[in-house]
């Protein structure tokens, strides 16, 4: 037996329901298990009968504590299985997470109540100051938002404005 393909949703909501299905390939009736997991975390577990052909092995699942792509596997286990080599599949998916917040302040006391406002409607914000503002686009790319804030362009880097005007204008 073999996987042949996961259906499942391109995008999630954290720590919400989605059905996944394993379409699992049977040479011969046979019985086993499959398994769906990310990275290592073991997400379902079924013991099937598999008939000739293909089988559908629905599952119904969620992932927490994760947000951006991930990738999910599903594995078929059979007793005297001669070749485990086609035995996983794996599917990416995205799992949509609470919006990231670069916000750039130099006067920490003025940090705190828009940093508060915005935790409160459920933005995850980094606090930082203009010293601290990432220099490549692939480190400004892990927020959704950036907002500068009281930061004269004299405190920046020429590396940070290229940085933030590629990530503006991408």
């Amino acid at each position: 037996a073999w996987i042949e393909g996961i259906m499942s949703p391109s995008e999630i909501e954290p720590e919400a329901l989605f059905p996944v299905e394993a379409h699992v390939y049977s040479q011969s009736d046979t019985s086993g298990e499959v398994q769906l997991r990310y990275g290592d975390k073991n997400l379902a577990s079924r013991a099937v009968h598999l008939t000739a052909g293909m089988n559908r092995v629905a599952f119904e699942t969620s992932i927490k504590d994760q947000s951006g792509p991930v990738s999910i596997e599903a594995e078929v286990r059979i007793p005297n299985d001669t070749f485990a080599d086609n035995n996983k599949f794996r599917n990416s998916i995205v799992v949509k997470g609470q919006p990231r917040i670069l916000y750039a302040e130099d006067r920490a006391e003025s940090a705190r109540y828009l940093e508060s406002a915005l935790k409160m409607d459920g933005f995850v914000v980094n606090s930082t100051s203009a010293a601290r503002i990432p220099s490549t686009v692939g480190e400004l790319d892990a927020y959704d938002a950036i907002i500068l804030s009281d930061i004269p362009a004299t405190s920046l880097t020429p590396q940070q404005m290229r940085a933030i005007a590629t990530y503006v204008q991408d």
